[in-house]
Parts: structure tokens; sequence; C-alpha cells
């Protein structure tokens, strides 16, 4: 087995860029340098994806002590607007609670334990608790308790308001964090902001809003967007667009990691060079380029595609316009420690979060969002809601992986990654699978798992 840890996975072929790369395109230092640990994970225990107490020790060292999204800032637009977050066994409510200030809490009235909302969004000037109209305001103090009078000293001593969690931002998304003494979110997040800021981030809407119920550990859907190497059989669509053998791969402190994947380019899986494929052409008119009288061939569609984009006036001038020739046309997938992976382009950002079930190791949510900028068209693989106006917030999206309708609603190629992963949780169970084995295709996987057990293994 090869032991390399050069950014790409295999060869020295540098990005097809003209030019010296941007700073923002630059590898990052190898794999050894990041995270030297990444070696004891070349083969891993499936019992990290199966066992009971592996699900419990990664809630109390994992998730509560790791900055995680739980939405955008457009969904808290005025004050008392709100936003409830479901995080494993926990529910959390942010809030606008002042023109400047958002503010994150613990879902939960400090009487009987009863939730305060139950909605996904909502807008209120107090929290009125459903069960025995126990109060709250904006940032989670107790403001009134029905018939307090019949209640002794005793019943009210300790902390009567919502335990708060803090709450931060970045490139429009809200981030929480159950723990006081984590870094803040700048500093967790290192370099990505600086590496992400043409894209800005912060403009974009809403255009899909999906929840899915997945049969599966949370870190096995991590790992199917977290490598290339299954693109070849597992979406052929794709599989014209890219070249799974040639990905850039960098990876930063605290857990993060980026891959760069040229989109429109020839897959060497596919032999020589030739005419563009249906894929490519799907593209190129995309571009503007009328692909019947397209003269380039298999290996040119890509530069032409970032010579026409750049040639457009109006609104894609203006988006485009911060943006590298890279980023015109490529993959930047992102993946933020330890759930978060956003697939972004030029155009809009299809975001993914994985979210642990509450009590079984082997199922987990699986949270899809649709951004894009205004006025822009999408990539075809993240489309919009199918009766979404750009003017309106879609509402949220629930099904489960073995709803008949769910390759409607969440796209062909994200089916292709549900229903396997929910055969690969099923194998992982077999007495017969010793160890999960990873290859150099594989390095973000090794990266995020050193991760993982550095937090595991505190106390």
């Amino acid at each position: 087995m090869s032991t390399t840890t050069k950014n790409f996975v295999l060869g020295e072929t540098p990005l097809p860029v003209p030019g010296k790369p941007s700073p923002k395109e630059r590898k990052s230092p190898p794999l050894d340098a990041v995270t030297p640990d990444h070696r004891d994970f070349y083969q891993v225990d499936p019992a990290l994806y199966i066992d009971p107490r592996y699900r419990q020790l990664e809630w109390d060292r994992l998730w509560t002590k790791t900055w995680i999204n739980v939405g955008r800032v457009s969904d808290l637009p005025r004050v008392g607007s709100w936003l409830q977050a479901v995080v494993g066994p926990e529910s959390f409510i942010v809030t606008r609670s002042a023109e400047d200030r958002l503010s994150a809490f613990h879902n939960v009235c400090q009487h009987r334990g009863a939730r305060l909302v139950s909605d996904d969004f909502g807008r209120t000037s107090v929290f009125v608790c459903p069960y025995h109209s126990w109060s709250y305001d904006r940032e989670g103090r107790c403001r009134s308790i029905t018939d307090r009078d019949l209640f002794c000293s005793e019943s009210l001593s300790g902390q009567l308001d919502i335990r708060q969690v803090r709450c931060d931002t970045f490139g429009g998304f809200v981030f929480i964090c159950m723990d006081q003494n984590a870094p803040p979110l700048h500093e967790y997040l290192d370099d990505i902001p600086d590496l992400l800021a043409g894209y800005r981030l912060d403009e974009l809407i809403v255009h899909n809003d999906i929840m899915v119920d997945l049969a599966c550990n949370w870190k096995t859907m991590l790992d199917a967007f977290s490598e290339n190497y299954h693109v070849h059989i597992a979406h052929p669509a794709a599989a014209g667009l890219v070249d799974d053998r040639e990905v850039q791969m960098d990876f930063y402190p605290h857990g993060h990691a980026r891959r760069i994947t040229p989109i429109a380019v020839h897959n060497s899986r596919k032999g020589a060079v030739g005419p563009a494929n249906p894929a490519q052409r799907v593209m190129l008119e995309a571009a503007g380029i009328d692909p019947e009288s397209y003269d380039g061939d298999s290996g040119t569609v890509r530069r032409s595609i970032q010579l026409a984009k750049r040639a457009m006036t109006g609104r894609p001038a203006e988006i485009y316009g911060t943006l590298t020739d890279n980023q015109l046309t490529d993959d930047w997938a992102m993946n933020i420690f330890p759930n978060m992976h956003w697939s972004i382009h030029a155009e809009g950002v299809l975001l993914l979060e994985y979210f642990p079930h509450p009590s079984d190791p082997e199922q987990c949510q699986l949270h899809i969002m649709v951004l894009g900028h205004a006025g822009m068209n999408f990539v075809n693989y993240m489309p919009p809601s199918n009766d979404h106006v750009e003017s309106e917030r879609p509402q949220r999206v629930r099904v489960r992986h073995d709803d008949p309708d769910i390759i409607a609603i969440v796209t062909q190629l994200l089916w292709e990654d549900i229903s396997l992963t929910a055969q690969v949780q099923r194998g992982m169970r077999s007495g017969a699978f010793k160890a999960i084995r990873l290859s150099e295709h594989e390095q973000v996987i090794r990266h995020q798992h050193a991760h993982i057990r550095r937090y595991l293994d505190r106390e």
C-alpha cells in the first residue's frame, strides 16, 4: 500500500488553471504535517459506526465541544425571529434578541422539561411553555411562573433561566457551541473564511431545505462526501464531468478539509480525449455555448466554459468578478469539522450536514440545503424546490430514506449516495467485516477520524 500523503491523490499534475494558482487555490501543507496521526487510520474499526458506547462518547466529548451550524442568518430577519435546531438529543432556540444580536439557548422549560417551541421557525416577543405557561424572554430569562404563590422556595431554588449556549456567525451561517471553553468560532475556522471570501456566502438565498432520516451512522454519510473515489461507479452522470483521480486535497487545523475537483474535464478512466460528452454538452449550453457548433473536445470544455463566463455581463459578471478561473467551474468541497459539508460553486452552494440520532448509532439525519445567488442559474445537481419562488423562503421538507418519492425530492445524485450508505451500514454489521481500509483517495476521511479520536481521548 502506498503511504504517500501528497495533496493530489495520484500523480503530480497541477490543477488546469492558466497561470500561477491564486493564493486561495494553493495547496495546504501535506497531511503528514497537519495531522500526523492520520496514519493510525489506514484501517478503522467498524465498531466506531455501530457500537452504542461510541455514540455516547461522541456526544459527551465531540458534539458538546465543537461549533455546529444550525441555520442561516437570513432566517432571523427581525427582532423576535427564531429558529429551532435539533442536534442529537438536544433542541435549541436561536433568536434575534436585538437588532444587532443573536442569542441561543436550550429549548426546554425549567418547570417540567417541555420544549418551548416545536416548529422550525417563528417570531415572538416571549416564549411561553405550552404545558403550564411559564414564560421566558428572548435571552432565555424566566419572566413569569403561573401561580407562583403555590410554589415553595425549595421548588424554585436554583437556576430558573434557560441555559444559554454560545452563538456566532460566518458567511451568513449561524453556529452554536455548548462548550464555554472551546476556541472562538473565527479561531476554530482558521483559514476557511479567507479561502471562501470570493464566494460571498453571506449573500446566498435559501432555495431548498430538506431533512432526511437515514439508516446509517452519521459518519457513514460524512465519509461518502469526503472522497471522490466512488464517483466513477456510483454516479454515472457525474463521471462524465470529473476525473476522480485528480483531486486537490487540503488539510487544516481542527479537522477541516478541502477538495478542489475540476468540473467539465475529460475523465481519464474513459480512455482517450474525444468529443464533448452529453454531460459536458449540458454545461456548455448553460454557459451560453452552443454544443452543436462547439469545435473543441472533451479536454477543452472546462476552459471554454471559464472564458464564456468571464465574457458575461450584468448579474453574472458581478458574481463571477470576485472569483478565480478555477472557481468559475470547479467544485470546492469544504468539510467543516465535525459534520458540515459545502459543495461550493460560483452560482451557489449545496450544504449537507449529518446529525447523530438521539439514541441509535445506526441512524442519523441528513440536512440538505440549496443556496444560490439571486438571479443565477443552478448547477444541475442541486435544483431549487419544485414550487420555489425566489422572493420567498421555501418550507422545510421532511422525508425518510425509504419514502417511495425520495428521488424526486433529493435528486438522483444524492439518492445514489443515500441508497449506497444504507448498504454500507448493513455491511459493517457483518461478522466477516473486520476493518474499513482507507486509501490515498480517502485521506480526508483519515484526517477526520484522527480529529474525532482527539476529542474522544479527552476526559
